[in-house]
């Protein structure tokens, strides 16, 4: 029996130039409730933190971390602290609206 291959999301649905600016809003480091802001007012699409959560965990992290290895091995271990920093701040404001978005929820 073969397996279903997964449903693609209402966000890995949108058309490209629309990902690309999710994806560039969700690197800067904007929370999810902030990028979710950005989605209703430039798109007209309603997202749910837990979605965008989801969405960045398949797609940008995964791109972020490619290219910052690649980046880190042309560069040196000058960038590696740096990398490590910014990558520890974008989590902690992820966590921090995934929780608040829990609370308010509650």
């Amino acid at each position: 029996m073969k397996a279903n291959p997964r449903h693609k999301s209402k966000l890995e649905s949108l058309p490209s130039d629309q990902r690309r600016q999710l994806d560039a809003w969700l690197r800067e480091g904007l929370t999810y409730k902030e990028v979710a802001g950005r989605l209703v007012s430039q798109f007209n699409i309603r997202a749910a933190s837990s979605s965008l959560s989801a969405y960045y965990t398949r797609h940008v992290a995964q791109t972020s971390a490619g290219e910052s290895a690649v980046r880190d091995l042309r560069i040196g271990d000058d960038l590696i602290e740096f990398e490590i920093v910014s990558r520890v701040r974008i989590r902690r404001a992820d966590l921090a609206a995934l929780a608040s978005g829990e609370r308010e929820g509650k």
